[in-house]
């Protein structure tokens, strides 16, 4: 889902897209009431919950977020080792997840 084209012009996205940004927009509010101190063991967690095949998707959504904002190599890892055998509803989702958990690496 690249934003821009060569030309550095924003580049038109489709309506699920915008929905689905919107809505990992909108998922920060479920974030733990740890963070951003979240605990390792929360992380370990999520990491382990996003692999699940029983988990459901929402379920999923929360693992997602709650990694995008760990702030640590494992967490990031964990979102990129997910991402090829992802649902085809969390592709956004994910794709978003990375790019944030790359900033906070990057803090």
């Amino acid at each position: 889902m690249d934003l821009f084209d060569s030309n550095c012009r924003i580049m038109p996205i489709k309506s699920s897209d915008r929905d689905a940004v919107a809505s990992y927009i909108d998922y920060h509010a479920y974030l733990p009431d740890s963070y951003p101190n979240m605990s390792t063991e929360e992380i370990e967690r999520a990491m382990v919950n996003l692999r699940n095949k029983k988990i459901s998707v929402p379920e999923k959504m929360q693992a997602i977020v709650i990694l995008a904002h760990a702030g640590t190599l494992a967490a990031h890892q964990a979102l990129l080792d997910y991402q090829p055998v992802a649902e085809a509803e969390l592709k956004i989702w994910l794709k978003i997840a990375i790019d944030e958990s790359e900033m906070w690496l990057d803090d």
